[in-house]
């Protein structure tokens, strides 16, 4: 009897705000499955080549490095901002997603923004920063908040390599799933109906 074709599952990386796929690396390093770090858009550009890119912008291009990646299905591995383009690109890949996992990701409610996922005060502050200063921190916040317990080598490459996003990505609601969709429920509301 022969052995049914084994499909073979991958990993699609999507990593969070100011870095590239490479964050992944050593995460991604010992699996026994196909992996793909992707990317965000304009990356080796300058900041100001990203500012007037739309969240649709960065869905699209990361949509079509999955369209030519040759996997029957993946997970998708969500870290940070990952998660807002990550639910839009599962919706538009509904045949070949085989799991969603986010990583400290936001993942707001239907038809929302990342901002919508941070506290009230938090929001308020939030848009403020983005309209004054954009979306790169400065290099103190980057080293309290994204490198805390890195060692020194680390830590300065990560303040160094930071890329600045549009910030219509932190501020763009995501379209609305139809109620017909299968992604129209997220794992929150679906635990909330058990």
């Amino acid at each position: 009897m022969e052995n049914p074709k084994e499909e073979k599952i991958g990993f699609a990386f999507i990593h969070g705000a100011g870095f590239t796929g490479e964050i992944w690396s050593s995460a991604a390093a010992d699996l026994e499955h196909p992996y793909l770090f992707v990317e965000y858009p304009l990356r080796e550009k300058e900041a100001s080549s990203r500012k007037d890119l739309h969240l649709a912008d960065y869905v699209s291009y990361m949509a079509d490095q999955l369209k030519e990646w040759k996997v029957d299905s993946f997970i998708l591995v969500a870290h940070s901002l990952g998660g807002v383009p990550a639910l839009r690109i599962a919706a538009e890949f509904p045949g070949r997603i085989a799991g969603f996992a986010a990583v400290g990701a936001a993942i707001p409610k239907n038809g929302s923004s990342f901002l919508s996922v941070l506290p009230f005060h938090k929001r308020i502050v939030m848009s403020a920063v983005l309209k004054k200063w954009g979306t790169k921190p400065p290099e103190s916040a980057i080293r309290s908040g994204l490198c805390n317990d890195l060692p020194e080598n680390i830590t300065a490459d990560v303040v160094s390599d930071f890329i600045p996003e549009s910030v219509r990505v932190y501020t763009e609601k995501k379209p609305r799933f139809h109620s017909g969709s299968a992604k129209a429920v997220h794992l929150s509301d679906e635990r909330q109906r058990v």
